[in-house]
């Protein structure tokens, strides 16, 4: 449903010098398309996660690597209790915080506010286990900014999705959500 303006648009998001090469106008195009498409769907999740399904199916590698920001990004416009909170993203050292001795040594945070580490998961699998542990062994931690890690929180674009990964909550007392397709609701699994 994008249109000819919508497209005409990406020259205004576009360096005024232009861009340098095709792998930098790729990385603009994408960029645009990850805000374009979720402000163009509204608070309709049902309608992003069928364009973003198709977006892989078409484009496995690329069309994997942008939902994720198209979903953080749908989830800043359309859920008003994540959209009114200042986030950041830091990266935790596990090396220093955790005495990681092997790989990974660092975990960057999908949003971080005061406490809240906040993972948006376009995915309808498991979320890795390397992922959750590193979570659960920071709850208790400093953060880079100084704030201690109380709580883990896991966003999924449906209940199915969620459901599969009920074991956050009930094995690692994470809050698992999702977003409610028929109301768009920012809703927490029980």
């Amino acid at each position: 449903e994008l249109t000819d303006a919508d497209f005409l648009k990406l020259l205004d998001f576009l360096p005024t010098a232009g861009v340098k090469s095709p792998a930098e106008a790729y990385r603009y195009f994408a960029s645009y398309m990850t805000g374009v498409i979720p402000s163009k769907t509204g608070k309709d999740i049902k309608k992003l996660n069928e364009i973003l399904e198709k977006i892989v199916k078409a484009e496995p590698g690329r069309g994997a690597a942008l939902k994720g920001s198209m979903f953080e990004q749908w989830v800043a416009l359309h859920v008003p209790e994540l959209s009114s909170r200042t986030f950041k993203r830091i990266t935790f050292d596990l090396k220093q915080l955790l005495k990681k001795k092997f790989p990974p040594f660092s975990r960057p945070v999908d949003k971080w506010v005061q406490g809240e580490i906040w993972e948006m998961k376009h995915q309808l699998s498991k979320v890795p286990t390397d992922q959750v542990a590193d979570y659960a062994a920071l709850v208790g931690k400093t953060a880079p900014d100084g704030n201690i890690v109380k709580t883990v929180n896991y966003l999924f674009p449906t209940k199915e999705a969620a459901e599969l990964n009920k074991h956050l909550s009930t094995t690692y007392k994470f809050a698992v959500y999702y977003i409610d397709e028929a109301s768009g609701a920012l809703t927490k699994l029980m």
